[in-house]
C-alpha cells in the first residue's frame, strides 16, 4: 500500500534540489480550494497541481462548520456577486450531489411571519423586508409562492404564522461529504494533497516558492483559498493589508424526541437593521434537526467554543415559529466562524 502511494506521489509531483516544482499550487483543502483542484485538473490534466492543508484533512474549519444550506441568492441584493454566485452556484451544487451520491435533501425554505413579529415589527417593516426578497427573485428568476397560514400548516403543521412564503428548490447538502467527494476526484484526476502544511513563507519572484510544514513548493500558479486566513496568505504572497473579521456562528441540536417538529428549512423574514440571515430551524439529510447560526464578533478565528451563547437565546427566536419546542429540547451542537 505504502509503495504504491510513494510512487503515485513521485510520478504526480516534479523534485529539484529538495524542492517541490507545481504548475499549481492551492492554498486551502476547505470546499473552494477542493473545488477548483477538481476544476483544474479536469481541464488540465497533465498539469501538476497541489492543494496545500494546515490541518489533518480537507474542510475542517469554515467548509463543516455550517447548516449545509445550498443558499439560492434571495437574501442578497441582485448586484452583488456573492448573488450571482449562489444563483448558479446552487444549481452547479445540487447537479454534483445527485451525479456523485453526496447526501442531499431537497426541503425548501419557509420564510413566514410570526403573529408577535407581526404587530411588534409593524406592517410596514415586514412589507419591505419581503418586497426586497421578491425583487431579488424575481431578478434572478427564483421561484417564490406565496403561502397563507393554511398553507404553511399543510406545509409544516407545527409552524404557527399569519402567512409568509416558500421557496421550494432551496436544498441542505451534508458539507463534509461534499467536501471529500471533490478531494477524491480531484485525487482521481492526479491532484496532490498536501496535509498538516501550515504555509509559514511565500517568496515572490515571478513564481512562488512557499514554505508550509516540511515542504518547499514552487509554483507557476498560486491560487489563495485559504477561507478565514485568506488575509493572512495575501500578505505573505504580496504585501496586500487585507483584513477578515471573524464572527462566530453557534448551532444547538433538537433533541431526538422533537427531531419530527420540522421537515423543512424556516428561516425568519429577513431583517433591515442586521446583516446576517438569522437564527432559523435546519433539518438535515441525516434526520437531526438544529437551530442556529447566531452571529458573534470573536477575536480569534479558531474560538468555536468559549463563552458559548445561553440556550434561552436560540429557543426565545424559534418558540415564536414553532410553540411546541422547549428550551430544555436544546443541547449544544457546534460552532463555525465567518
Amino acid at each position: 500500500m505504502y509503495t504504491g502511494i510513494l510512487v503515485a506521489f513521485f510520478d504526480i509531483v516534479n523534485y529539484e534540489g529538495g524542492v517541490m516544482r507545481s504548475d499549481v499550487a492551492i492554498i486551502g483543502g476547505g470546499v473552494v480550494g477542493c473545488a477548483i483542484a477538481r476544476h483544474l485538473a479536469e481541464r488540465w490534466p497533465c498539469r501538476d497541481i497541489v492543494v496545500i492543508e494546515k490541518n489533518q484533512d480537507v474542510g475542517m474549519e469554515a467548509s463543516s462548520r455550517n447548516s449545509g444550506v445550498i443558499h439560492s441568492g434571495v437574501h442578497q441584493p441582485s448586484s452583488f456577486l456573492k448573488t450571482r454566485l449562489a444563483v448558479r452556484g446552487s444549481i452547479l451544487t445540487q447537479q454534483y450531489a445527485r451525479a456523485h451520491n453526496v447526501p442531499i435533501m431537497h426541503c425548501g425554505m419557509i420564510v413566514p411571519v410570526s403573529y408577535d413579529v407581526f404587530f411588534r415589527r409593524g406592517l410596514w417593516d415586514n412589507i419591505k423586508a419581503f418586497r426586497k426578497l421578491l425583487a431579488n427573485a424575481k431578478k434572478h428568476n427564483i421561484h417564490i409562492d406565496y403561502l397563507t397560514p393554511l398553507g404553511i400548516g399543510r406545509l409544516e403543521c407545527n409552524i404557527k404564522s399569519v402567512g409568509g412564503l416558500f421557496l421550494p428548490d432551496v436544498a441542505v447538502i451534508d458539507p463534509i461529504a461534499f467536501v471529500k467527494s471533490l478531494r477524491d476526484e480531484a485525487e482521481k484526476h492526479g491532484v496532490l494533497f498536501l496535509y498538516e502544511s501550515e504555509v509559514v513563507n511565500i517568496v515572490t519572484d515571478n513564481h512562488y516558492v512557499i514554505t508550509a510544514g516540511n515542504s518547499i513548493i514552487d509554483a507557476h500558479i498560486l491560487i489563495n483559498a485559504a477561507g478565514l486566513y485568506a488575509d493572512e496568505i495575501s500578505h505573505m504572497a504580496c504585501g496586500k493589508t487585507y483584513a477578515i473579521y471573524p464572527w462566530r456562528g453557534e448551532y444547538y441540536e433538537v433533541k431526538e424526541m422533537k427531531r419530527h417538529l420540522v421537515e423543512r428549512l424556516v428561516y425568519p423574514p429577513p431583517s433591515l437593521h442586521q446583516g446576517f440571515k438569522g437564527i432559523h430551524l435546519s433539518p438535515r439529510p441525516d434526520g437531526k434537526l438544529f437551530i442556529g447560526p447566531n452571529a458573534r464578533r470573536v477575536q480569534s478565528k479558531n474560538d468555536y467554543s468559549c463563552d458559548k451563547t445561553p440556550a434561552a437565546v436560540f429557543y426565545k427566536a424559534v418558540h415564536r415559529f414553532l410553540p411546541s419546542i422547549k428550551e430544555s429540547d436544546l443541547a449544544w451542537a457546534y460552532a463555525g466562524i465567518r
